[in-house]
């Protein structure tokens, strides 16, 4: 079987202060707490992970990748988005049935809190890889956090 990959690396996420330098990236399970710029509910979106200055987002059908610009607040002194960047992934003439399969779970589980979750989202799974099943003839695409 021919295997595709595509290797996310850790890098420090100053927007979300979620990442430490150095630590692995995981693909975090969505229950609710994505988001899209209007504030409506994302439930297409089945995974993600921060990586560095994107976030990476991981549907049934395709991937999508977030770019943030960041500037440091004048007043306080925080990074603040300055813009934003969006890259869809999607493979032409694919399998648009290819299953989306998490694997190697994390011990460790994510906690989320954000204005939209009241009480928050706690136990949210963390996976070391994503699998896109057969998107075509006997070819998987893996993603390996690393």
């Amino acid at each position: 079987m021919l295997m595709f990959a595509t290797w996310v690396l850790a890098r420090e996420n100053p927007v979300a202060g979620t990442r430490i330098q150095g630590s692995p990236v995981s693909f975090v399970e969505n229950r609710g707490q994505v988001l899209d710029t209007k504030g409506n509910l994302r439930p297409d979106i089945r995974y993600t992970a921060e990586v560095g200055g994107a976030t990476v987002y991981f549907r049934e059908g395709g991937v999508s990748y977030v770019f943030q610009q960041l500037e440091d607040d004048a007043v306080t002194g925080m990074p603040t988005v300055k813009s934003l960047y969006r890259m869809d992934f999607e493979l032409v003439g694919a399998n648009a049935n290819a299953q989306l399969v998490a694997e190697s779970q994390s011990r460790a589980n994510i906690n989320v809190y954000a204005p939209h979750l009241k009480g928050g989202l706690t136990d949210l799974s963390a996976f070391g890889r994503l699998t896109y099943r057969d998107v075509y003839p006997n070819i998987d695409l893996v993603y390996y956090a690393t």
